[in-house]
């Protein structure tokens, strides 16, 4: 069978690290976490972004939603359910509702990018046809990937769900690689 020109093989996985530290740090502050308010935490996340490259955070947002939708893919077929029929319209609906900071045009985009998760395809490579980001996607981006890890620490139960997943994923991709692992 001939692999599609979108799948997740031929992507950059990107800087995940830094996409997920940020996602961390906007979860710690929708929860109230007084971590996030931290003097070293702050200076943490700064420095992350200041040595990071920006399209590999970008790319590891992409990252990022291709692991958290596979993810709740599993969940939802051990429940009897369809992640396109439950995730998807979730989180376009929250999406369209934060008018304040998301652009209406982007969500359409990100809608389509959980698709291509949904249908095994790099979210990376289905969104790189379509030309240069958008500072408005990109700021849909980083909410879709928030929205995705507060749904799977929610199907968890446990607050650092998403976290766990994301950094058990790096390590196995590491020790596959031969890499050190941070």
């Amino acid at each position: 069978m001939r692999k599609s020109a979108l799948d997740p093989a031929r992507a950059t996985v990107g800087d995940v690290a830094t996409a997920m530290f940020q996602v961390d740090s906007r979860l710690r502050q929708l929860h109230g976490d007084p971590v996030h308010e931290s003097r070293e935490y702050r200076h943490e996340l700064a420095r992350a972004f200041k040595t990071a490259d920006p399209e590999q955070v970008v790319d590891g947002f992409c990252t990022l939603l291709y692991l958290l939708m596979k993810w709740l893919g599993e969940a939802c077929e051990t429940t009897g359910k369809d992640v396109a029929e439950e995730v998807v319209p979730y989180t376009v609906r929250c999406l369209t509702q934060m008018t304040r900071n998301i652009e209406r045009e982007a969500v359409p985009t990100m809608g389509g990018m959980l698709v291509a998760c949904t249908l095994g395809l790099s979210p990376t490579l289905w969104r790189r046809q379509y030309g240069p980001w958008t500072r408005g996607e990109l700021t849909a981006l980083e909410a879709t990937a928030v929205l995705l890890a507060e749904q799977v620490n929610c199907w968890a139960g446990d607050p650092e769900a998403a976290g766990r997943l994301v950094l058990g994923a790096l390590d196995e991709a590491h020790e596959q690689n031969g890499e050190e692992v941070r």
